[in-house]
Formats: structure tokens, C-alpha cells, sequence
């Protein structure tokens, strides 16, 4: 089943970043050598924050423009965002964990990039399939937070996985609908800017604080404006 296929084929690509990340001698991806401190990693959990204003704002009033299957995974790949933001907020405040820790940590980003992959395999039928497989193909770029030492690279090739898809939407849709030509370019941008973000800010891999608490203390705080958790 081609489904099934693609969907194993992203976990596998998962957990071969994962295992990067678990092989590398002494752990010392996204090690800050003590350099860091709260203010530089507050400075990166801003950063990030950016991100999400900039472009990928552009993006989802863009997805809602569109509706239909195209707004639902818009909605899929903001809960992703927020579950890496909740991440990166994390590592900010916390000493890095075992790789066994991490991988637990890292559960809510996997899960919400496995949960768009099956969306769009259950959707072939939809009118806006290359919408969502540009999405399907390239969300794993939220996976950079497992690669090192070079993590920044690692988002571009994912946002180059989308392009084939990207590309289409742009055929099909530039002389139909300028929304759907904008939908496209903030995508693009989105992930060019998490590109950015990543090489500026976690050129080595995702930085911890070795000043910082326990990482699995407590739960990752939410993003400003969320509501508090029960």
C-alpha cells in the first residue's frame, strides 16, 4: 500500500536523524561549551517566534483564504510548529537529557508530523493533493532539531523535497487564483526562514542550557497566548 509505504519511510527518516543525533561521540550536538546563557537562549526562543509571525503567518491566513483540506492541514502544521516551539522554549531552560529522555521529548513534534503524512494519504482523491503533499513532503524539516552538526542543511533539503509539489501548485493555480501563488511562496519562505533561523541560532545543533533545570522536570511551557494547560 503506497500509504503505508510513505508513512514508513518517514519514521525511518526520523529515526535516522534520531540516530545522528544518539551516535554522535560524547553528545556534544548542540553543546554551548558553557557559553550559553538565559538571555541567548531566550534570544533564540524569540527568534523562533519570528518565524511564526513572519511567513508562516502568511501561510496560514493564505490556508483559511483556501479552505477546504488545504486550511485543515494548515491547522496540523501550526499545532507542529507549536509543539517545536514548546521544544526549542524547553531546551532553552533545561541541561541537555539522555538520548532516551530526548526521543520521549520529541514525541509531540513526531506525532504531529505523522498525523499531516496520513492526512494527505487519505486524501489522493482531494482537489488540493498537491497542496498537502507539498506540505507532507517537506514538515519533516521540523526534524533539524535532531541533527548535528549541521542542522541548518538538513531544512533545506527538506523544503527542496516540497519543491516538486510546490511547483505544481504553481502551474496549476498561478493563472486561476493569486491566493493560492501566495499560499505557495509563504510556504517556501517559511521553511527558508527556519533555515535561517537554525543556522544563526543552532549552527551546530539544537542548543541546551547547561545552566539550565532538568528537561523533563516539567512539562514544555506554551507559547505566548495559549491558553494554560488543565
Amino acid at each position: 500500500m503506497p500509504g503505508m509505504d510513505e508513512l514508513s519511510t518517514l519514521v525511518n527518516r526520523l529515526e535516522a536523524v534520531a540516530c545522528r543525533l544518539e551516535g554522535a561521540s560524547g553528545g556534544h550536538a548542540g553543546q554551548s561549551g558553557g557559553a550559553a546563557d538565559s538571555a541567548s537562549t531566550s534570544a533564540a526562543v524569540a527568534a523562533f517566534d519570528a518565524v511564526i509571525t513572519a511567513s508562516f503567518a502568511k501561510f496560514m491566513k493564505a490556508s483559511k483564504a483556501i479552505g477546504g483540506d488545504v486550511a485543515k492541514i494548515a491547522a496540523m502544521t501550526e499545532a507542529a510548529f507549536t509543539a517545536e516551539r514548546n521544544f526549542i522554549a524547553l531546551a532553552s531552560k533545561s541541561k541537555k537529557p539522555s538520548d532516551k529522555e530526548l526521543m520521549s521529548l520529541l514525541t509531540p513534534i513526531s506525532h504531529k508530523i505523522s498525523e499531516i503524512t496520513e492526512f494527505r494519504e487519505k486524501s489522493r482523491r482531494s482537489e488540493y493533493f498537491n497542496h498537502l503533499s507539498a506540505i507532507s513532503e517537506s514538515i519533516p524539516a521540523l526534524g533539524w532539531v535532531t541533527v548535528a552538526p549541521a542542522p541548518a542543511p538538513f531544512v533545506k533539503e527538506m523544503n527542496d523535497a516540497g519543491q516538486f509539489y510546490t511547483n505544481r501548485v504553481l502551474k496549476d493555480w498561478k493563472a486561476k487564483s493569486e491566493t493560492h501563488v501566495e499560499w505557495t511562496k509563504a510556504w517556501v519562505q517559511t521553511l527558508a526562514e527556519l533555515q535561517a533561523y537554525v543556522k544563526e541560532h543552532h549552527t551546530t545543533g539544537l542548543v541546551w542550557n547547561p545552566k539550565g533545570g532538568s528537561a523533563t522536570a516539567a512539562p514544555p511551557p506554551p507559547p505566548p497566548g495559549a491558553p494554560l494547560p488543565p
